[in-house]
């Protein structure tokens, strides 16, 4: 997503990239936007309310990720709305660009296919496999950043040896142009291989990404994923967010009354996803806006309150 003078422009790879964007989003809820235009390819959303935030919002296609970096590069968009830590370390030095740290950190690891992995036992077995610390600190550099879980590779091995025997590779895909979410994957690949479970390994651009999951054609989906109240749009029924298809009364029930004990024994139970690392995220934007509070990734309400620095303000 990126401010300009006049608005905020949030571009996707495809129209079924867009699709996700539901109009109930936080973002308009909390400032008030209507849809004032849409076609395939272009949304538009226009503030009710007055404010110094941008009046209108538009939602367009992105031919892909690098794109992305050379607008922000060369001035032409002024905020983009996820940057990953390995990314921010390039952008840090960048005298026209203001990194902004996101309030609270992602967690990430992986959405389960119920329709492919439909034997909770190899849920659980596949989560008892991974070795957190390790992972973290492939990704980050510190084992600290790893969510503890109940681990037991040697048992887990009991289980998955005899239930992938004789199929194929389970296929893990995730965004592409994500370095730190390509060496997660590729230690995930390491880890469950050691166990016996083929891992297919797939970065896929962003218009190739958003149909595989439109389409469900995964077994593991590696992204932003977590147990707590801030991720129920994960396994709410019904929800655009739920990717896995994992649907249940019960764990519906829980997020209506914001019970994240009910919800977290629940998801414990199911294994419908396992997270892994959490992950401080950040976002950049021209060293002339003002106003970013992101609190988290999944809220992009803080663009409404993005406005051109007055002369003197502090961002």
């Amino acid at each position: 997503a990126w401010a300009t003078p006049d608005g905020v422009i949030a571009e996707f790879s495809s129209a079924s990239a867009a699709a996700t964007v539901g109009l109930d989003a936080t973002l308009i809820d909390r400032h008030y936007y209507a849809q004032a235009e849409f076609t395939p390819d272009r949304l538009v959303l226009q503030r009710l309310t007055d404010g110094v935030g941008p009046t209108r919002i538009e939602v367009l296609n992105l031919r892909n990720h690098d794109e992305m970096w050379r607008r922000l590069l060369g001035r032409s968009v002024d905020v983009v709305g996820q940057v990953m830590p390995s990314e921010r370390r390039y952008l840090a030095d960048v005298p026209s660009i203001r990194i902004v740290p996101v309030a609270h950190s992602s967690t990430f690891g992986l959405v389960f296919s119920m329709r492919r992995l439909s034997d909770v036992r190899v849920r659980r077995a596949l989560s008892r496999a991974l070795r957190r610390r390790a992972l973290a600190y492939a990704v980050t550099f510190d084992s600290g950043a790893a969510v503890l879980m109940d681990e037991d590779p040697e048992a887990a091995r009991a289980t998955l040896i005899p239930a992938f025997a004789g199929r194929g590779p389970l296929r893990l895909v995730f965004q592409a142009n994500l370095a730190d979410l390509e060496r997660m994957g590729m230690a995930v690949q390491g880890q469950l291989g050691a166990v016996g479970v083929r891992v297919e390994v797939l970065a896929l651009a962003n218009e190739e990404f958003y149909d595989v999951l439109v389409r469900g054609d995964f077994d593991l989906l590696l992204a932003s994923v977590g147990w707590e109240l801030s991720y129920g749009y994960l396994y709410q029924s019904r929800s655009d967010g739920n990717l896995g298809g994992y649907a249940k009364a019960e764990l519906d029930a829980a997020l209506a009354a914001s019970d994240e004990a009910a919800m977290q024994a629940i998801l414990a139970r199911d294994v419908p996803s396992t997270p892994l690392v959490s992950m401080g995220e950040f976002v950049a934007m021209d060293i002339g806006i003002c106003g970013a509070r992101p609190q988290r990734t999944s809220d992009l309400s803080w663009l409404g309150d993005l406005h051109r620095c007055a002369t003197g303000e502090s961002p």
